[in-house]
């Protein structure tokens, strides 16, 4: 059995590993067939960085000769100069890509988080790694590197004070070592297992629910003693299980996976099982094999193709109005890779065999004040000229060209239920109706006002982001957004006076279905839409409005106008129509066929039809004032209906106005 000190010694099977965990990353962004759980190599990654690093401080601190200046010095000349190389290539091809302010504007946040190494709370703050706008992040791929770099902050002051502990209180240094290893594991996986969400997961993103996972690498030559005189053979069937599970993980696994959670186990024991058999018998056949020349070169280039790929994708997916084509996928993460050899050769190697001479010249502690100090100056300088290109954007644009975002659409609101429970001094005066759903509603706001307060009257808005704003039926099964809409029907009772009218109108897919749910339980219960096990959806859904306008008639409410499922497209229209005329091509593909359309809307308008076979109920279908008889188009000319793929602008919604004149004034007067 080898001695299990590591960090004077190369092992060609780690960097083996290495090229496994890439080849895993960039195959799952260019979606070939069998990687569907590639992502797992972001997970193996992180236990060969534990394997290496922490014991590189375990062994250092043993010595007695551990230099915190030295180590981060180390750290910031591996990481930062290929860093901020792909920061500033990619600020330079923003220009040529991104056409719109919000996109620029949402660049230059990534630009800066990343550059400051917070990268991972800022994604965590967008939502989901799987979501379908993960392939609008140029920048999305460095939560990892941030997560790195946090938990490498803080590991060696804590490793230094668990042995300074251990020193006065009299233990052994391997016996503190060892209990706080289990300690932190176990305490790490178990907050990461209670706290995988699927919306907002902060088990995925953040630094202390990952932890477990580079220390399950660190702990590698503690699990040595373990296998004992084993031999060869029984070496090579440890690390060949191993490769197994990851093999397994990633064929296995898949967006829809909750994850990091107890899964996550699976690739970490993998990673874990081959690293402790390649360090106790280097010349077992699966580490001989991942010690092969073409396994070494890619692992040496990993960490530069881990930086290249990703924006490169993301850049050419944009460039082709957001579809993936896998024949361009292939040729941009081969650029990534051309890229990659060229940043190792020219800056990577050079820095790594210079590092002694420069810091010997220089001093450790200079060394990473101004190498930190030079990454922080450049992600703020490329910050800067990015928000200065999105002004520039927006003042130079046609008329229309970048409609107002859904969120300024209450600003103008006087009359806004405030946290579902209060509303502001002397709205009840004149108010009159209710604007009752989520952000679809929240969009037709500024249209609908005016021609409300010219009839007289005035909207309650009552939004319910990402909620069916429906209460629950008696028997049902109790969700938060039945609780919110109930506490929004209580404040509207405290008005003391009666609301003649409703307006309607909410992302109906997310709610209504019937067949297969479209999303998972925790989301469609997050939603308060129908659980998958409800036998008839499409029955409760209708029942509900049943409740809903029983509750709504004992407030006053005489006439109700529901506003059908709209049309949705695949590609954001300002982006898509920006896009079209930076290429110099025509935007029809940033329109939809009517027959397309019609099938994605047909169960949501057939249960709102149920709806509203009802007296005074009115149901307005918004596609035949977005549509002909062949296309669904985002856009009339130089105007734009909508202000992303879904929500209308104040255009769309004049248009749906407009085609439905008759139908709002009827709601707002009663004639």
């Amino acid at each position: 059995m080898h001695k299990a000190t590591i960090s004077d010694r190369y092992l060609p099977f780690v960097d083996g590993m290495r090229a496994v965990s890439i080849i895993c990353v960039v195959a799952h962004h260019v979606r070939l067939p069998g990687f569907s759980g590639g992502f797992v190599g972001v997970d193996v990654f992180f236990v060969i960085s534990g394997f290496l690093i922490i014991n590189f401080i375990r062994e250092r601190l043993f010595a007695g000769d551990f230099s915190f200046s030295g180590f981060f010095a180390r750290r910031v000349l591996r990481i930062l100069p290929p860093l901020t190389l792909v920061l500033v290539a990619s600020a330079a091809l923003a220009p040529f890509v991104l056409v719109t302010p919000d996109q620029m504007a949402r660049f230059r946040s990534e630009l800066l988080a990343s550059g400051l190494m917070v990268a991972n709370h800022h994604f965590y703050q967008q939502g989901g790694y799987f979501d379908p706008s993960a392939d609008t992040k140029p920048l999305l791929h460095l939560w990892t590197l941030s997560v790195e770099e946090q938990f490498y902050l803080v590991v060696p002051f804590l490793a230094w004070a668990i042995l300074r502990l251990a020193h006065r209180r009299g233990w052994t240094r391997e016996r503190a070592w060892m209990a706080s290893t289990v300690a932190f594991f176990i305490l790490s996986l178990v907050l990461c297992i209670l706290l995988t969400r699927e919306i907002r997961n902060p088990a995925f993103y953040l630094m202390p629910l990952r932890g477990w996972e580079f220390i399950a690498g660190g702990a590698v030559p503690l699990l040595l003693p373990l296998l004992g005189g084993v031999s060869r053979r029984t070496s090579t069937i440890l690390a060949g299980l191993g490769m197994l599970a990851i093999a397994v993980s990633v064929a296995g696994f898949d967006a829809t996976t909750p994850f990091p959670s107890y899964r996550a186990a699976l690739p970490v024991l993998g990673a874990v099982l081959v690293l402790v058999a390649g360090l106790h018998d280097p010349g077992n056949v699966v580490a001989r094999a991942l010690g092969l020349g073409p396994m070494v070169g890619l692992g040496l280039v990993s960490y530069a193709w881990y930086l290249w790929h990703w924006p490169l994708l993301v850049f050419g997916r944009i460039r082709n109005f957001g579809d993936a084509d896998v024949t361009l996928d292939l040729a941009a993460v081969t650029a990534g890779l051309l890229l990659a050899i060229i940043t190792y050769v020219l800056l990577e190697r050079p820095i790594r065999f210079g590092r002694r001479r420069l810091l010997q010249r220089i001093g450790a502690p200079a060394a990473v004040m101004s190498g930190t100090a030079a990454s922080v100056a450049t992600a703020f300088v490329l910050a800067s000229a990015v928000a200065h290109q999105a002004v520039s954007l927006r003042h130079n644009a046609p008329d229309g060209a970048f409609p107002n975002p859904v969120y300024s659409f209450v600003k103008g609101s006087d009359c806004l239920l405030d946290w579902r429970t209060r509303l502001p001094a002397g709205c009840a005066a004149q108010a009159a109706g209710i604007l009752l759903g989520d952000s679809f509603a929240q969009a037709m706001f500024t249209t609908m006002k005016p021609h409300a307060d010219a009839a007289g009257s005035r909207f309650v808005t009552v939004i319910l982001a990402g909620c069916l704003p429906l209460p629950s039926l008696p028997a049902g099964p109790p969700h938060n957004c039945a609780t919110e809409t109930g506490r929004a029907l209580d404040a509207l009772r405290r008005l003391q006076q009666p609301l003649t009218y409703v307006l309607i109108n909410a992302n109906w897919a997310n709610y209504i279905w019937t067949g297969r749910p479209p999303h998972s339980a925790s989301m469609l219960a997050r939603m308060g839409a129908p659980p998958p096990d409800d036998p008839d959806p499409a029955g409760s859904v209708v029942a509900r409005f049943a409740r809903l306008f029983q509750d709504l008639r004992t407030l006053g409410v005489e006439r109700a106008v529901i506003v059908g499922p709209q049309p949705v497209f695949p590609r954001s229209g300002p982006e898509c129509v920006a896009q079209s005329r930076l290429q110099g091509v025509r935007p029809d593909r940033c329109s939809a066929s009517r027959s397309r359309i019609d099938q994605m809307r047909a169960t949501q308008l057939a249960v709102l039809r149920r709806v509203a076979d009802a007296p005074a109920i009115r149901l307005i279908d918004p596609a035949d004032a977005l549509c002909d008889a062949n296309i669904c188009s985002q856009f009339d000319g130089g105007r734009l209906h909508y202000v992303d793929h879904a929500h209308l602008s104040e255009d769309g919604a004049a248009r749906v106005y407009r085609t439905y004149e008759r139908d709002f004034q009827w709601l707002f007067t009663g004639r």
